[in-house]
């Protein structure tokens, strides 16, 4: 009876580029208890909600959204909030991002920020290079990690630099939508035509 999902969109919309959706989800969770930890053989049902949405302007690209579980193990909800752009200039792409999350745990509650920054210069079809920051500043009972990074400790902060190279070394594949020409279209509706039995 575990490790299901179901829940389609609540509402979806999208026009002129801008898109607004509110998904919600139910998923069957196995039940754990005990120390050290083991599965009871029971099931729990998580619910997760989020909305979401972008707004495009120009070179300008704006979001933000929310994001709440509600956990069947007592003192394991937790949300988060985020707000952030992308704006295109110099041939590249700048995107930047701040959120903040609550998580709760048996012992209190995890806050933290989150800012995350990324620049993306692209110098061919298949080459870019990208540069990347990112901060977690923790409360004082707060110990979240940034991309899998742990905190020295309890309230201490995170930060991650990266700098590298992407290189794409195929080329999507293009579907060609072109009708098809009539020699060809008579081709494939011969068969269909000789196929009729003859008129009474």
């Amino acid at each position: 009876d575990a490790n299901r999902r179901r829940g389609p969109p609540l509402a979806n919309y999208a026009r002129g580029g801008a898109v607004l959706t509110t998904p919600y989800h139910q998923l069957r969770l196995p039940r754990v208890a005990g120390t050290p930890p083991f599965f009871t053989g029971a099931a729990g049902t998580r619910h997760d909600l989020l909305v979401g949405g972008r707004y495009p302007m120009g070179n300008v690209t704006l979001a933000g959204g929310y994001f709440r579980a509600w956990h069947p193990e007592p003192g394991h909800d937790g949300g988060t909030v985020w707000a952030g752009g992308v704006i295109r200039f110099a041939r590249g792409v700048l995107a930047v991002n701040v959120q903040r999350a609550v998580l709760q745990q048996p012992d209190g509650r995890a806050r933290a920020t989150v800012i995350g920054a990324s620049y993306v210069y692209p110098v061919s079809p298949k080459i870019s290079f990208y540069l990347s920051y990112g901060l977690l500043n923790n409360t004082a009972a707060s110990a979240l990690t940034l991309g899998g990074l742990p905190p020295p400790g309890a309230g201490a902060d995170v930060r991650a630099y990266g700098a590298g190279m992407r290189f794409i070394f195929w080329k999507a594949a293009r579907h060609s939508a072109r009708a098809p020409s009539r020699r060809h279209a008579r081709h494939r509706a011969a068969p269909a035509a000789r196929a009729q039995p003859p008129a009474p």
